[in-house]
């Protein structure tokens, strides 16, 4: 990884919970950025659905493609993004995106159709949710 690139990450653990992350480091054979980067790409957890805040219905989980503009040197590349899991209220028939999450998300897409710019020199016309989120050993 490039010094320039490098960003750190800091956990709060207890001295135990250290001891037991390098312990596994040292087991696997692996340094410790790419145990966390396992974990988090390994970790599987249901997203919770909320009530609507139209009607006050229970919300459903979607999983969807979307169209996604960036713009990018005054011009906008639409990318379609897809299996992205959602709130949906199926009384009001919308989908409910919670706006922190919206703006990660755009900064993650940003962020590779800076990369592929870059290194490819075209932005990708389509994403998939679940490649997307997949980390990478790769800086």
């Amino acid at each position: 990884m490039n010094s320039e690139n490098q960003k750190y990450l800091v956990a709060s653990l207890n001295e135990r919970n250290k001891v037991i992350a390098k312990l596994k480091s040292s087991m696997f054979s692996i340094e410790m950025d790419e145990l966390v980067r396992k974990a988090i790409d390994t970790y599987a957890a249901k997203i919770p659905t909320n009530t609507c805040h139209q009607c006050n219905e229970q919300t459903v989980m979607t999983s969807k493609s979307m169209n996604y503009g960036i713009p990018f040197k005054e011009e906008t590349h639409n990318i379609i993004l897809h299996n992205f899991p959602r709130e949906y209220c199926q009384h009001c028939q919308m989908d409910i995106l919670e706006l922190r999450t919206m703006a990660i998300l755009e900064e993650l897409i940003r962020f590779e159709v800076l990369h592929s710019l870059k290194y490819e020199k075209k932005p990708p016309k389509e994403l998939d949710f679940k490649d997307l989120i997949a980390m990478s050993g790769e800086e």
